[in-house]
C-alpha cells in the first residue's frame, strides 16, 4: 500500500498457496499538484511455474502497465477497477485511501497474465499439491475447507477499467491442463508411521527449478477443525535456499538439488533424503532398493555457500520404497473431485483440466489484440469470456465509434478469444452449477456487416435492449447455444 508510483521487475510476481497479495497504488499531491498512482511491472528473466496454488493477486492504481509476469496457478488475478460495483478495499489504508478507478490499464507486449497450470518451460500440465484427505472420501483445502462437491480456487482473470487494452505480442492464459494432490496416510497394514510427517527428512524433486521451497503450509488456527491439525507441506529444520550436494545413486545421478519437505516425496519423481549419522565412507544400494549416498547440505542464497558444508551420510529413498515403508494414497482432483461430485447428484466443477474465466470491463475504450490463450486440457471443458460495461455496447467491424459515451467492439477480435461460451454485457457467477448473470449494459447494437461473430455459446445481455442492423450476423458453431 503507498501513494505514489511503483515498479517492479521480477522473473515472476505471485501470491503463496490459498494466499491473497493485494498491491494498492493510491493517488497523491506533489509540489506541482495531484498526480496519478501508477503500477509498472517489468519482466526479469524467465522462471519455472511457482508451486502455488488458488492464491489470489490483485494490482490496484489510476494507471497500470503490466509489461512483465503475473502468475496465480489455479487462482485470480484482479488487475484495475472500472468504478462498478463495491470498490476494492485497501486493507491496509481502509477508507482513509479510498481506491481511485483506474484510467488506464495496459498489458505490454511480451507481457504474461497466467492462472493457467501448464509450465512455462517445459510446455507440461504441473502436478500441485493441495490439501489432505483423512478418509479417502473428503478433500480438505490448506484452508481448512471440505471442497469436495465444491469449493476449488476459482481460475479466473479480471481486467477493468476506463481504456483496457492489451498489445500485439501481451498474453492472457486461462488454459486448462495440470492436476490437484491431496494426500491420505494409511494407517495398518502398510505402516504404523506417517514417515513423511518427520522433521528430519527432506524430500527431492530432480524436475524443480527453484532453489527455494514452496511456502505451503496450512492453516494453524484452532478454528481450522477440520485439519486435524496437519501441518502442511512444512519442515520446522528447513531454510529458504537449503540445498544438498549428493553422490550418484541408482535411482538420482550426482548433482544439488533443492530441499523441500518429506510430503513433496509423494509427488512424481519425489525422493526421500534421510539425513545419517553414520560417518562418510562410499555409496552402496540397500536390498530394498534405497541407496547409502554422501553429499553435503548449503544455502545457496548465501554467498560463498557458507553455512553447513561438512561432508555427511544421507539415505536416498525413491518413491515407490517409500510406499513400502509407509501406506499413502494420493487423491487427483480431476479424477476425484468429479466422481465425488457426481456421485452425490452435483454438476461436477470446473477442474484443473478445464479452462478458466476471463472478465473484461470498460467504459471508454477496450482493444484485446494480444493472444488470449483459453484451451482446455485433454477432455476439458473450454474458456468462459465475459464482457461488461455500464457504457452502450456497439459490436462492428472496425472496433471504433464517434459516437460519445459507447464502448466499441471489434467482431474478429471477440472471435479471437475462442471462448467456448462469451457472455456480452454483464457478468456471471455460477453457484452449484447455476449461472447467474448480473447485466450492466444498457444497449447492445450488433452492425457488422461481412464480419459475423461465430461461437458455440454467445450471450448478448442487455437492460434496455439488443437490435441487429440488417445483414448483420450471429453465428452459433456447433451443439451449443447463441441467446439474445
Amino acid at each position: 500500500s503507498m501513494a505514489g508510483d511503483l515498479t517492479i521487475r521480477a522473473g515472476q510476481v505471485y501470491p503463496t498457496t490459498a494466499g491473497h497479495f493485494d498491491i494498492f497504488a493510491h493517488n497523491y499531491t506533489n509540489g506541482v499538484g495531484a498526480q496519478q498512482g501508477s503500477i509498472t511491472v517489468q519482466h526479469g528473466s524467465d522462471r519455472y511455474l511457482p508451486w502455488s496454488v488458488g492464491g489470489t493477486l490483485s494490482l490496484y492504481a489510476s494507471t497500470i502497465h503490466q509489461g512483465g509476469v503475473l502468475r496465480a496457478p489455479l487462482g485470480t488475478i484482479n488487475i484495475g477497477w472500472d468504478g462498478t460495483g463495491t470498490a476494492p478495499i485497501d486493507p491496509i489504508a481502509g477508507s482513509s485511501a479510498p481506491t481511485t478507478v483506474t484510467t488506464s490499464l495496459t498489458l505490454a507486449r511480451g507481457s504474461t497474465t497466467s492462472v493457467s497450470a501448464i509450465d512455462p518451460i517445459t510446455g507440461r500440465g504441473m502436478t500441485l499439491p493441495y490439501g489432505v484427505s483423512f478418509d479417502g472420501e473428503s478433500w480438505i483445502d490448506p484452508a481448512g475447507n471440505d471442497i469436495t462437491v465444491g469449493g476449488l480456487p476459482t481460475k479466473s482473470i479480471r481486467l477493468a477499467g476506463k481504456s483496457v487494452i492489451s498489445e500485439v505480442g501481451s498474453t492472457i492464459d486461462v488454459r486448462g491442463g495440470g492436476d490437484l494432490l491431496a494426500y491420505q496416510w494409511l494407517k495398518g497394514n502398510g505402516g504404523p508411521e506417517d514417515i513423511l510427517n518427520n522433521s528430519g527428512a527432506f524430500a527431492i524433486l530432480p524436475s524443480y527449478g527453484f532453489n527455494y521451497a514452496p511456502y505451503a503450509p496450512f492453516n494453524s488456527r484452532s478454528s481450522a477443525t477440520n485439519l486435524l491439525g496437519e501441518a502442511g507441506y512444512v519442515n520446522s529444520n528447513l531454510e529458504v535456499g537449503d540445498r544438498v550436494t549428493l553422490g550418484s545413486s541408482s535411482g538420482l545421478p550426482a548433482g544439488s538439488y533443492t530441499l523441500l519437505p518429506a510430503r513433496y516425496a509423494l509427488l512424481p519423481g519425489g525422493v526421500l533424503v534421510t539425513p545419517l549419522t553414520a560417518a562418510p565412507a562410499g555409496s552402496r544400494q540397500l536390498e530394498d532398493g534405497s541407496s547409502i549416498v554422501n553429499g553435503y547440505r548449503y544455502n545457496s542464497l548465501i554467498r560463498g555457500r557458507s553455512g553447513r558444508t561438512s561432508m555427511e551420510r544421507f539415505e536416498i529413498a525413491p518413491g515407490s520404497v517409500v510406499r513400502e515403508r509407509a501406506e499413502y494414497q494420493e487423491l487427483l482432483a480431476n479424477n476425484f473431485l468429479r466422481k465425488a461430485a457426481e456421485s452425490r447428484g452435483f454438476e461436477a466443477p470446473r477442474l484443473p483440466v478445464d479452462a478458466g474465466y476471463l472478465s473484461l470491463g470498460a467504459t471508454d475504450t477496450m482493444l484485446i489484440t494480444g493472444r488470449v490463450r483459453g484451451e482446455s486440457g485433454r477432455s476439458g471443458r473450454g474458456s468462459l469470456v465475459d464482457i461488461s460495461s455500464p457504457s452502450d455496447i456497439l459490436i462492428n467491424s472496425t472496433g471504433t465509434t464517434s459516437t460519445v459515451g459507447v464502448l466499441a467492439l471489434q467482431a474478429s477480435l471477440l472471435n479471437a478469444l475462442n471462448a467456448e461460451s462469451l457472455l456480452i454485457g454483464g457478468s456471471r457467477s455460477t453457484t452449484n452449477g447455476v449461472s447467474t448473470v448480473s447485466v450492466s449494459t444498457g444497449q447492445i447494437t450488433v452492425d457488422n456487416v461481412g464480419n459475423a461473430i461465430r461461437g458455440t455459446d454467445i450471450i448478448l445481455a442487455a437492460n434496455r435492449g439488443v437490435s441487429v442492423a440488417a445483414g448483420s450476423e450471429v453465428s452459433g458453431i456447433g451443439s451449443r447455444r447463441w441467446t439474445i
